[in-house]
C-alpha cells in the first residue's frame, strides 16, 4: 500500500499513537547499539510498537468489539518479537525476550500463562501470545524474522471488509478464507493445548504444539500454571472437586501415576449446562502417547496407565463460562458379560450364513459402579475360534452403565455351541457356550417404550431408552417381524404397526422411535397390552414372540401391569400364543414409585 506519513513527538510514558503521529518517551530517544546488541532495546521495540498501531488504525475497523485493546494491543505487543537485528551479518537476534524491560513480550507471555482462566478476548496486552500463535499456525511466510506476520496482514484486509465486527469474528472470518475448515474455536482449542504441550521435549510432538520461540533466548516460555498437580498412587482419588472455566479461558490439571496405578478413570460433569471443550493427554518419555479430544457436557474416560508420567486433562471454556465438576481416580475394574450368557444364549443362525446379536458389557470399579468413558473400539470380542474385527461391529451404545453392541456373527465350521469372549485392555470375561450356530426360528418383536413425563428427568433416561431400542432394531433380521409401541397414560397411537423386518421397515423402526417425546403419566399394562395386540392381530403363529419393554418406573394409571398379566395368563390357559416378554430397566430410579 501507499506510505503512512508519520509525525514524531514526545509521549508521557512509554509510547503513545494515534490521529497522525506517534509518540516516545524520551528514554527511548537513546541510541541503541544493534551491531554489539547493547543498550536498552526498548528504543528499538517501542516505536515498532507505536508504528504498528499506525498500520492498525489506518483501517479504521473491529469497531464493535467491546474489549478491543485484545486486537491492538496484543498484536502490537506479539509483533515486538518479531523485531530483531543483524548482529554483525551473522544472525538474526531477538531483542524482546528481556523480561525485565519495559512492555517487554516475554514478562507478558509469562504473565498469560500464569493466569489463563481469564477471556482471551478481553485480557488486552496479555493476549499477544494468541497473537503469535496465529501467526506462527497459520501465517505463509515462516522465514525470519516473519514467522507467519502476514496472518495479521490478512487480518486487517479482512477486517476493512466488515468494519463493524468483533475481533473474533474477523479472526473467524480470516481463518475460513485460508481454509472453510479452520474457525476461531479451532484454533483457540489448539491454542490451550500448546501451552501444556509446548514444554514437551519428544520429536513426535505435532507442530502445532510448539512455538517457534522457545528456540530463542532467554529460552522456552514459563510452563502453564496447573489448577491441579498431584502424584497418584494405587487407588487414590482427586476430588470430586467444583471448578469453573470462564469463556475463552482455560484451566489445567495434571496428575502423575506411579506404577501401582493399573488404569485412571477421569469423570468430568458440566453443572451449568453450556458446552465446554477437554482434552486429555497421556505423557511418557516427552511424547503425547494419547490425546482424546471432546466438546460437550461430560468428559469421561478410563485407560490402562501404560507407565505414563503424568496424564494432563485442559478444561477450556468456549462461548460461555462453565462451572463444572470432576474426579480422577486410580481404579481397578473388571469386565463382566451381561448378555448373552451360558443360560441364555444368542440364537445366529447357520454356521455359514450366521446373522447379528446384541451384547451387552459392563465395567466396573471396585465399589461396583459403572465405568463409562471407554471408547466401543476399545473393547474386542472373540466367538470360538474367532477373533472378530472392526467390520463385525454393526453398531453400538453407552446403555444405562453398560456397552452394547449389535453384532455379526463370523461363520465357523460346524453348527455347535461357542465361547463368547469380551476384553477391555488386559481384562476379559467369557461365557462358555453363550453363542449357538443353528438353525434358528424367526422372531415377532415388539418394541414398547415408556415415554412418560418422568423419562425426561434425566433427559438421558429417554435417550437411553431411544439407543437401547435401535440396538435391538438392528440387531434383527429378514424373515422376523417388527413393530413399535409407546405409552403414558395412553398407549395410542402405534408408533410403528408390526410387519417384516427388511431395510425399508428398519429406517420406519429408527424414525418412530427417534420421533417418540416424553409427557404424561405411566401406564405400563396399557404399553404391554398394546404389543399384545400387535402380534395377536399381526403376528405369525409359526414365528417366536417377543415384547421388549423399557421403562423407568411403576404404574400412575390404569390399566396397570396385573391387568395385563391376567390376561396374559388367561391365554396361557387358553392355549393361545404368547410372547416372552424381556423388561430392561432405565435410570437408577427405576421400579420406584
Amino acid at each position: 500500500g501507499s506510505p503512512l506519513p508519520i509525525n514524531l513527538k514526545y509521549c508521557d510514558g512509554g509510547g503513545c499513537a494515534g490521529g497522525s503521529g506517534v509518540g516516545l518517551g524520551p528514554a527511548f530517544l537513546d541510541p541503541y547499539m544493534f551491531m554489539s546488541n547493547s543498550g536498552d532495546p526498548g528504543s528499538l521495540v517501542v516505536p515498532a510498537h507505536e508504528l504498528f498501531h499506525m498500520i492498525q488504525f489506518s483501517y479504521d475497523a473491529v469497531k464493535s468489539d467491546p474489549a478491543g485493546a485484545w486486537v491492538t494491543e496484543a498484536q502490537a505487543r506479539a509483533i515486538q518479537d518479531l523485531v530483531c537485528i543483524d548482529a554483525g551479518g551473522v544472525t538474526c537476534q531477538n531483542v524482546d525476550d528481556d523480561p525485565t524491560g519495559i512492555a517487554p513480550f516475554y514478562g507478558q507471555v509469562n504473565a498469560y500463562l500464569g493466569d489463563t482462566n481469564r477471556p482471551i478476548n478481553e485480557i488486552s496486552y496479555t493476549a499477544c501470545l494468541f497473537w503469535s500463535y496465529l501467526c506462527q499456525e497459520y501465517g505463509t511466510n515462516m522465514s525470519e524474522p516473519q514467522l507467519g506476520l502476514d496472518f495479521l496482514e490478512k487480518f486487517w484486509d479482512e477486517a476493512d471488509d466488515d468494519k463493524d465486527r468483533d475481533g473474533i469474528q474477523v479472526v473467524d472470518a480470516t481463518l475460513k478464507n485460508l481454509n472453510p475448515s479452520f474457525s476461531f474455536k479451532k484454533a483457540f482449542k489448539d491454542f490451550v493445548i500448546a501451552n501444556y504441550a509446548k514444554d514437551l521435549t519428544g520429536s513426535s510432538v505435532p507442530a502445532k504444539y510448539q512455538y517457534v520461540d522457545e528456540t530463542q533466548p532467554p529460552g522456552s516460555y514459563d510452563p502453564v500454571a496447573l489448577d491441579v498437580s498431584e502424584n497418584l498412587s494405587g487407588m487414590e482419588q482427586v476430588g470430586p472437586m467444583l471448578s469453573n472455566v470462564q469463556k475463552w479461558g482455560a484451566v489445567y490439571h495434571e496428575v502423575r501415576p506411579d506404577s501401582s496405578v493399573p488404569y485412571i478413570q477421569l469423570d468430568y460433569s458440566v453443572d451449568n449446562g453450556v458446552p465446554t471443550f477437554f482434552c486429555a493427554l497421556a505423557i511418557k518419555g516427552g511424547e503425547i502417547e494419547m490425546e482424546i479430544r471432546d466438546e460437550g457436557l461430560n468428559f469421561e474416560e478410563s485407560f490402562a496407565n501404560n507407565n505414563y508420567d503424568a496424564i494432563a486433562v485442559v478444561v477450556a471454556g468456549l462461548e460461555n463460562d462453565a462451572n463444572f465438576r470432576f474426579s480422577i481416580n486410580g481404579t481397578q475394574p473388571v469386565v463382566n458379560i451381561l448378555d448373552p450368557l451360558t443360560t441364555r444364549k444368542a440364537a445366529v443362525g447357520n454356521k455359514d450364513a450366521p446373522e447379528k446379536f446384541l451384547a451387552k458389557v459392563e465395567v466396573l470399579d471396585p465399589d461396583s459402579n459403572p465405568i463409562e468413558g471407554i471408547a466401543d473400539s476399545e473393547f474386542s470380542f472373540e466367538i470360538g475360534p474367532q477373533t472378530l474385527n472392526s467390520g463385525n461391529i454393526v453398531t453400538s451404545s453407552y446403555v444405562q452403565g453398560q456397552y452394547w453392541f449389535v453384532i455379526q456373527a463370523p461363520t465357523q465350521t460346524i453348527n455347535t455351541n461357542y465361547d463368547f469372549v469380551a476384553s477391555w485392555s488386559v481384562l476379559s470375561d467369557t461365557e462358555t457356550n453363550a453363542i449357538n450356530y443353528a438353525m434358528r426360528s424367526d422372531t415377532d418383536n415388539m418394541l414398547v417404550i415408556d415415554r412418560s413425563g418422568s423419562m425426561d428427568n434425566p433427559m438421558s433416561k429417554i435417550a437411553d431408552a431411544k439407543d437401547a431400542a435401535n440396538l435391538y432394531v438392528d440387531s434383527w433380521r429378514e424373515g422376523d417381524k417388527i413393530g413399535v409401541a409407546s405409552f403414558n397414560c395412553s398407549a395410542d397411537p402405534t408408533n410403528l404397526t408390526l410387519r417384516d423386518w427388511n431395510d425399508t421397515s428398519r429406517m420406519s423402526a429408527h424414525t418412530a422411535i427417534n420421533g417418540i417425546s416424553a409427557g404424561g403419566g405411566t401406564s405400563i399394562g396399557n404399553g404391554l397390552q398394546k404389543g399384545l395386540d400387535q402380534l395377536i392381530d399381526s403376528g405369525d403363529a409359526s414365528h417366536q414372540w417377543a415384547v421388549i419393554l423399557l421403562s423407568d418406573g411403576n404404574n400412575t394409571c390404569d390399566p396397570n401391569i396385573q391387568d395385563f398379566l391376567d390376561t396374559y395368563e388367561a391365554r396361557m390357559d387358553n392355549g393361545d400364543q404368547v410372547p416372552q416378554v424381556h423388561t430392561i430397566a432405565i435410570g437408577a430410579d427405576a421400579n420406584r414409585p
